[in-house]
């Protein structure tokens, strides 16, 4: 059962997404700045170091939230988390752009123009280019990227796939050759440890 204020972050974060969907402008800043950071940190953790000339974390998440805010429509409160639904647009962004870099062959060297385009940002609307500035540059998520550095493999990998993916324990047990057990009692003592060292986990982890 989760955590009062867990119920409480999540019921926040379903009025604000609610308030986005019905076309309540005021609410997009307040709900971008509510998920942005874990989908930021997710964005750094699965792109693949290789292909990080054609894409950066901030482009990733400037599409995905263009594509979120197509989709508003589709999204439905009683069938889950709103950051679920949104990680779930994010991970089939990162597969395409990782077939385009499949199809063409190769990453570009450094200093030279990418031939693979991943995203046009004539498309990016203006709201969520300043949003996603504004969340490269902020502090917090800085402060965010340097603890999680500190992380050993399989706790980036505990923190990667419980904690902002919510997969279920058994296939975390199984993924990383331990069981369900240990699965649980290691996530514990990370998430209770994150949350210590830097306040801001408890909101991203809720």
């Amino acid at each position: 059962m989760p955590a009062m204020s867990d119920e409480r972050s999540d019921s926040t974060t379903r009025r604000l997404a609610a308030g986005t969907r019905d076309g309540e402008a005021a609410k997009f800043d307040a709900l971008y700045n509510r998920v942005a950071s874990a989908l930021f940190l997710w964005a750094s953790l699965r792109i693949p170091k290789s292909i990080r000339r054609l894409v950066e974390p901030e482009d990733l998440i400037q599409e995905v939230w263009c594509r979120a805010l197509r989709r508003f429509a589709t999204w439905d409160p009683e069938k889950g988390r709103f950051r679920t639904w949104l990680l779930g647009i994010a991970q089939k962004v990162l597969m395409e752009v990782l077939r385009r870099v499949n199809r063409s062959g190769r990453v570009p060297p450094t200093g030279s123009t990418p031939e693979v385009r991943v995203f046009d940002p004539e498309e990016i609307p203006e709201e969520v280019t300043t949003a996603c500035r504004r969340l490269a540059r902020s502090e917090g998520v800085r402060a965010l990227l340097d603890q999680v550095g500190f992380l050993g493999t399989e706790d980036r990998a505990l923190l990667l796939a419980r904690g902002l993916e919510e997969r279920p324990h058994a296939e975390i047990a199984e993924e990383l050759d331990i069981d369900v057990a240990t699965v649980k009692k290691r996530w514990q003592r990370l998430r209770e440890r994150l949350v210590k060292d830097l306040a801001v986990f408890e909101d991203l982890l809720a």
